[in-house]
């Protein structure tokens, strides 16, 4: 949660330690995590049922044979008392949020992790996760995505005409599974599409996806 407020060695008091608990515990009373993933086959590096443009993606699922399409969110609750609490106390509004973007990356590492073990004791081998927007895959991808997914009626999830999720704490995100050893991407700053504006990288920190 830290994290994600941008806290990279400020002075941490008692009383922002107790509100940031305070804002988990009231996160997570009103979380409703829910996910949603289809494995598809790859033929020749190409999906026939998902357009897959951009020279990273390719690199990023070259030798697999299937790839994990995945959605996941936090629902409604979390921002939704983030913007309640926003017209009384920005800094629980803000720490809100946070716990929202903490929560919804929890639930896709506890998902990646366990699709990850359930394949190695087949001897099978995943790659890390590889959202819309990332590199040059466009984020335009969400909409095939979470239309093969079915994401609106059975996870709640749905996109904007800009191809932004409604939760807003929600995340989708593209595997590949492969039967030999794959290589973990680089996550360099210099290839995020948020490089030019990002906060974290303003105070010489970074997102976690480095």
């Amino acid at each position: 949660v830290l994290h994600y407020l941008g806290y990279s060695g400020q002075i941490y008091t008692e009383d922002t330690d107790r509100m940031i608990e305070k804002c988990m515990e009231q996160a997570i009373e009103v979380c409703s995590p829910k996910m949603i993933y289809r494995i598809i086959n790859l033929r020749d590096g190409k999906c026939d049922e998902i357009e897959l443009e951009g020279e990273d993606i390719k690199w990023h699922l070259a030798g697999c044979s299937r790839i994990v399409l995945m959605a996941a969110t936090a629902g409604r609750g979390i921002s939704d008392l983030a913007r309640r609490k926003a017209a009384l106390d920005m800094a629980q509004a803000a720490a809100l949020n946070s716990c929202g973007s903490a929560a919804v990356e929890r639930i896709c590492d506890n998902f990646e992790a366990d699709l990850r073990a359930q394949l190695e004791a087949e001897g099978l081998y995943l790659t890390d996760r590889f959202s819309p927007g990332y590199g040059d895959l466009p984020l335009k991808t969400q909409k095939e995505l979470c239309a093969l997914l079915d994401t609106e009626r059975k996870i709640g999830v749905n996109l904007t005409d800009s191809f932004l999720m409604i939760p807003e704490k929600s995340v989708t995100a593209i595997m590949g599974i492969s039967e030999s050893p794959v290589a973990r991407r680089e996550r360099e700053c210099s290839k995020c599409n948020m490089y030019e504006t990002c906060c974290f990288r303003s105070t010489g920190e970074h997102c976690g996806q480095k």
